[in-house]
């Protein structure tokens, strides 16, 4: 009996320890089981957070701005339901705020978007090769699409040693830096209205200018689920790469330009977070018979048009 006891404890005793090494995250693995999980995602909800806190300063008039967005999102493979709010301070100017609405529906070959500013509901029905466009754009900011270009960077974070809550679960958090060039991937993924070559392009003028995106970092942190391996929140800060950058493009302006005045800009808060939620349980988005009756027919250049503004001029 006794020696059955021992054999019992031994095959425990060996247990243990393989089984303490498969549970063990790292980097490496949370960004790997995040991908593989997040391949298994059909449907979501998510809040955005957007801030910007900033001064520019000109010999000795200082102009400050402010802007804050909310965002919340329903996915599903087929549709989305946004809506949220957006507000901006400029000095003389007031305050400004702004609700808005979207409903986009993807059908064969098609995208059906709904839109609202607060005043009226718009319809576009965008196709053919815009719709190919567009449908790229969208599925570029989806969170596997984002895991996958901050993956590219895993060497660069470290895995914090306590768990911390999000949605009231455990999560693992990675905190990290990424260089300017994550945005120059993420244009080349999204096939924004910028090709591969517009792109190279701007880079040899910046560098031209002693400007190499790669000098410039943006910090990173993001919560990833300890039980799904799914992200649960994403939070990126840009204020030290965007404060940077636009200290180190005035100095490259030259004093002829300058005529003698005094630049300054100094960003304070400049954030993005996402949180997501709700994994897999969102119901397909339909669109209320008011808004589709309420809708007023608009052109899909219009609203390719203001896609477009989310690339640089290049």
């Amino acid at each position: 009996m006794k020696k059955k006891i021992l054999g019992i404890a031994l095959v425990f005793a060996m247990l243990v320890p393989i089984s303490a090494c498969a549970k063990k995250a790292t980097v490496d693995s949370l960004f790997k089981d995040s991908e593989k999980a997040l391949g298994k995602v059909d449907s979501y909800e998510a809040e955005m957070y957007i801030e910007l806190d900033a001064s520019l300063v000109m010999d000795t008039v200082s102009v400050g701005l402010k802007a804050d967005s909310e965002i919340n999102a329903e996915v599903t493979e087929d549709g989305m339901y946004l809506s949220g709010n957006m507000n901006i301070e400029i000095p003389m100017q007031g305050n400004q705020s702004v609700d808005f609405e979207m409903y986009g529906l993807n059908e064969k070959d098609e995208i059906t978007v709904y839109a609202s500013d607060g005043s009226e509901w718009t319809k576009t029905v965008v196709e053919g090769e815009d719709y190919e466009g567009f449908s790229t754009l969208l599925d570029t900011t989806q969170p596997e699409a984002m895991m996958s270009l901050l993956s590219n960077y895993a060497d660069e974070f470290d895995l914090d040693k306590k768990l911390e809550k999000v949605n009231k679960e455990d999560a693992y958090v990675l905190t990290g830096k990424v260089d300017g060039m994550i945005l120059v991937d993420w244009i080349k993924d999204s096939e924004l209205d910028a090709s591969v070559d517009d792109i190279e392009e701007m880079l040899e003028t910046l560098a031209d200018e002693g400007i190499d995106l790669e000098d410039y970092e943006a910090e990173v942190s993001i919560w990833i689920n300890k039980k799904s391996s799914l992200p649960a929140k994403i939070e990126i800060d840009f204020a030290g790469m965007l404060s940077a950058l636009f200290e180190d493009a005035m100095a490259t302006v030259g004093e002829e330009v300058m005529q003698g005045m005094e630049f300054e800009i100094d960003i304070t808060t400049a954030t993005v977070s996402v949180v997501f939620s709700e994994v897999n349980k969102v119901d397909a988005i339909k669109v209320p018979k008011k808004v589709e009756d309420a809708a007023v027919e608009m052109d899909e250049d219009d609203l390719m048009g203001i896609v477009d503004e989310f690339s640089i001029p290049l």
